[in-house]
């Protein structure tokens, strides 16, 4: 395997210890992580990280939906298609949803003509979204639902570390010693 840093940029890995972009949040569900950026209040740019990206591989498409829509919580914010060497015949569709309803702002159109922005710099230049979090079913600060995933705030590292190391044991990514 290729070193972890090449594929997860928002974790630096040093010894057992993990760095993050602590100017934005994280929404953990499954196998994927959204980040959350906010831009103002109840605004927020929306993206994947490298952990998601590399779990899904070669992404031949991106399916957004139409500025103005509102996204229903847990419903499909996302979808995204993929090949896969050696999984369905290479071919998966991974939708992801997120636990707000939002409305749509803004949309990357860099996306649709350049997928690879993605891989290349999904914490800036590859955000998918620009959304409003219309009335949050709780506040928006760390919650863990099992139905809904689990969010964290940059405000939380402790457990944002804990709740992205779950993940990345869980998928057999990395490991850290006797946390």
């Amino acid at each position: 395997m290729k070193n972890q840093k090449e594929f997860f940029s928002f974790i630096t890995v040093k010894g057992d210890e993990l760095d993050f972009y602590f100017d934005r949040s994280y929404f953990i569900k499954e196998n994927s992580i959204l980040w959350l950026k906010e831009d103002s209040s109840d605004v927020y740019y929306i993206g994947l990280d490298f952990f998601t990206l590399y779990d899904s591989g070669s992404i031949l498409n991106l399916s957004t939906r139409s500025i103005g829509s509102i996204i229903d919580v847990n419903k499909a914010l996302v979808r995204i298609e993929t090949s896969k060497p050696g999984c369905c015949g290479g071919l998966i569709m991974k939708t992801l949803t997120i636990p707000w309803q939002v409305e749509i702002l803004e949309i990357n159109n860099s996306l649709k003509e350049n997928l690879s922005i993605l891989f290349v710099d999904p914490f800036n230049n590859g955000w998918i979204y620009k959304i409003r979090i219309i009335n949050p079913p709780f506040e928006f600060s760390n919650q863990n639902n099992p139905l809904n995933g689990v969010f964290v705030s940059a405000t939380k590292p402790d457990l944002m570390k804990k709740e992205i190391r779950n993940l990345l044991r869980k998928n057999k990514v990395i490991s850290f010693g006797d946390y």
